[in-house]
């Protein structure tokens, strides 16, 4: 066992992986529960809190990639990686979804025509699932991240707070303001190049690598940020649900809103300064955590495969309880499926 590894970064990437899977499935059982009933405040609730998951994926990032120069073999590499990895997925995808009917290639007249030119709009134009838009953010940071890497290398950690401050003003408070106060809308023209949520959250891993080692705020007070973030989320989406009269609630669900972001920092600081564990949950952590990048490429297949084990279950148990096991049959089937899957060698080096 690597002693020398982070294995905050490994738990927080195991329970990011888990809760991407929670959201897929948790999200169709709130279209399916009565509006303003407790069950749907509870699923709306566990939606809000696996909101966290992209966050912390980037932070993860910004952790372990900001910090260095990398040569033009491990830049071109990466990109090469995840393009082959998209392109193939997405295929894999994309005939799956054919075999059940979701798209048809022979609507067009030539079926292989029309499997080929379908490939291709929801390779480059759309996303074959929905869980890959993210595959195309973190492609684009990987182009240009010797940029981001030059930055943070000549900047010092304050100038880096003060800029990441800045930055969460027009991301966050803006959008919000703008959900409660009408005619609150700024210019189409304000804009800051390069700066995003995605940038945002680079640096903000990329700060709590820098002071790694410095006792800051305590886990209590980082629990209470976290705590005031979901509690300020969810009176937003209270507000916003009765200012719609029903018709809108998960727009502060996104990861630039106030609440994410404190949520989303507050878990990550805590979690990357994890200390010592357990021997056993040491070694289970450290078979796991390898696998989490597969188990999401795979994840929306395992939410729709499994989700007869919930419809069957909604005929003898509440549905909040059908959904939760659910979740478990799905992560423990794709945590299977990658760890064997991942025997092959060559499949190792890529998932």
């Amino acid at each position: 066992m690597d002693k020398s590894r982070n294995r905050g970064l490994d738990i927080c990437r195991i329970i990011a992986c888990a809760l991407v899977i929670i959201n897929h499935n948790n999200s169709k059982v709130m279209l399916q529960v009565i509006p303003g009933s407790m069950a749907w405040y509870v699923t709306v609730a566990v939606v809000y809190l696996t909101k966290i998951a992209v966050p912390v994926f980037f932070m993860i990032t910004g952790y372990n990639l900001l910090h260095r120069i990398d040569d033009r073999r491990a830049y071109f590499a990466r990109i090469v990686r995840m393009s082959v990895i998209l392109a193939v997925f997405t295929l894999a995808y994309f005939v799956w979804k054919c075999l059940i009917g979701v798209y048809d290639p022979g609507e067009s007249g030539n079926p292989v025509a029309g499997f080929a030119l379908g490939y291709i709009r929801v390779l480059f134009r759309d996303t074959v699932t929905d869980s890959y838009w993210y595959m195309y953010t973190y492609l684009g940071i990987l182009i240009v991240l010797p940029v981001l890497q030059h930055i943070a290398a000549a900047a010092e950690g304050r100038t880096i707070f003060t800029v990441m401050m800045i930055m969460s003003v027009p991301l966050s408070l803006i959008p919000t303001a703008g959900l409660f106060v009408r005619g609150f809308n700024l210019s189409e023209y304000f804009v800051l190049p390069g700066v995003t949520t995605a940038v945002f959250y680079l640096f903000a891993g990329h700060l709590m690598y820098l002071y790694r080692d410095v006792k800051g705020a305590g886990v209590w007070l980082q629990c209470l940020i976290f705590a005031a973030g979901f509690a300020l989320n969810m009176c937003f989406m209270h507000m916003e649900y009765n200012m719609s009269d029903g018709s809108a609630f998960l727009s502060q669900s996104e990861i630039h809103s106030p609440g994410i972001i404190a949520c989303s920092v507050s878990f990550a600081m805590v979690m990357f300064r994890c200390g010592s564990l357990y021997p056993v949950i040491e070694k289970t952590v450290g078979v796991l955590a390898p696998l989490t990048f597969g188990v999401y490429l795979i994840g929306d297949f395992m939410c729709s495969t499994t989700h007869m084990v919930y419809y069957s279950l909604c005929a003898h148990m509440n549905r909040l309880a059908a959904v939760a096991i659910q979740d478990v049959a799905a992560l423990a089937a794709a945590f299977v499926i990658v760890y064997l899957v991942r025997l092959i060698p060559t499949v190792k080096g890529w998932i």
